[in-house]
This record gives structure tokens, sequence and C-alpha cells, in this order.
């Protein structure tokens, strides 16, 4: 084949675009406490829609500060929800005080970038204390539960408690972005905060330490080697 072929076909390889890893989810769960958040690995990037807020030592950012890192797209924000915040932590009720939203499903709404390529991440999604039971589903090649805002019960997809929900899912990143798509049953699509959290590094690729330890350990193999044949060459023969 042709070297011009080949160039070609590299440069179409690297102008695709790249897809979303599939994020494996966990059931939804109703907010309770701040022992919700999750605190393995080292935070990558938060933000809340009534930040900035701390809550469990997590510090979340205002929404949209990060363009860099974690973004909402094509979401627009509410002023203020009319449900009953009532957590004992006032951060966290803060925290789910707000909520971005629009009409209908909306793909890539959540652009999370700054990754590193194998990486593993984890990713929670609350929703907000809102006047109303509206539930979405957050999409990357796998779709959660419908994961509730709730103020208080109504309608037929009003869960038992009057208490809004998080959804957490885990990915290995196979690009420096990842995208999350919003869709939903009812009126609107919905997010109050977000926080990506690595939990491990790439596996198989050494860290820089280690590249120089590995380094250090080819040279001296080599010098004995030389050294080697060169008391074979020196010998007797």
């Amino acid at each position: 084949m042709r070297l011009d072929k080949l160039a070609a076909g590299a440069l179409c390889l690297l102008a695709m675009p790249a897809t979303a890893a599939t994020v494996i989810w966990q059931t939804p769960t109703t907010v309770a406490t701040t022992g919700d958040l999750v605190q393995a690995g080292s935070l990558h990037a938060a933000m809340a829609v009534s930040g900035p807020v701390t809550v469990a030592g997590v510090g979340f950012g205002a929404y949209n500060s990060q363009p860099l890192l974690v973004k909402g797209v094509g979401l627009k924000l509410h002023p203020s929800v009319t449900g009953t915040a009532d957590l004992a932590d006032a951060d966290y009720n803060t925290l789910l005080s707000m909520t971005a939203y629009t009409e209908g499903n909306l793909a890539d709404a959540l652009q999370i970038g700054g990754l590193t390529i194998g990486a593993s991440y984890t990713l929670q999604i609350f929703q907000a204390f809102w006047f109303d039971n509206w539930a979405t589903s957050y999409v990357a090649g796998n779709a959660s539960g419908l994961v509730f805002n709730s103020g208080r019960s109504q309608g037929p997809l009003a869960p038992a408690t009057l208490r809004p929900q998080f959804v957490v899912g885990s990915f290995v990143a196979d690009s420096a972005n990842q995208f999350i798509s919003f869709t939903s049953p009812t009126a609107d699509v919905l997010m109050a905060a977000v926080q990506v959290r690595q939990t491990a590094g790439p596996a198989g690729i050494p860290e820089p330490a280690s590249w120089a330890m590995l380094i250090t350990g080819f040279g001296l193999v080599g010098a004995a080697a030389r050294r080697k044949r060169l008391s074979a060459l020196a010998a007797p023969q």
C-alpha cells in the first residue's frame, strides 16, 4: 500500500469523533445524609447549580465554572425550587435547592473533559428538591434507572418518598471526553449537581517513577550483556 494512502487513513482515524464509554449505573438512591456523597478516589471535577458549595468536604464549583472539566450543554437554570429541603445538613440542602433543566430529551447534555484514557472514574448525579415528581435517566452506552426529583408526592411515577434521588455510575475512559445524554418519560430532564472522581489509573501504564526504574534496569542489563560479550571475545580460544 502506498504511503500517501496510509497517511490519509491515519488522518481519517484521527478525525473520527470519540464515542462515549459505557457507564455502569447503580440503582438510584434517595438522598438522606451527607454520607450519600461518594468519597472514593480523587476529585476530578464537581459542580452544582446552587454552587459554589462544599458538602462533606467535596467542593462543588458554580454551574459552568469549569468548562474544560464538567459542563451542562443546552440546560436552562431554574433560580429556585418549591420542594421542601428537609435534610439535617444546611450545605446539602443548598446543593439540592436549584436545578438545571430543559423540556424533552437532550443528547450529550453533560460533557466531562480532561479525562485520562484507560483510567477508571465514578460519576454521581444529584436531583433537586423540586415541586413535582419528574424523572430523568442518564445515558452513556447504558441507561440509568429513573432518577426522581421530589418535593411532594404526585403523579403515577411518584416514589414513596418526598425526597429527591441521586445515581452513581462507573466507567473506564476511552477518550479525553465523556458525554452523558438525558432522557425522561415525564415533562422535563433535570440535574442539580454532579461530581466525577478518578478511582484508578490506566491499567498497565507505569507511573513516571516506575519508568525511571525500568530505564535504569534496562541500562544495567545492557551494560552487563556488553561486558559478557567483551569477556568472551578476550578469552583465549
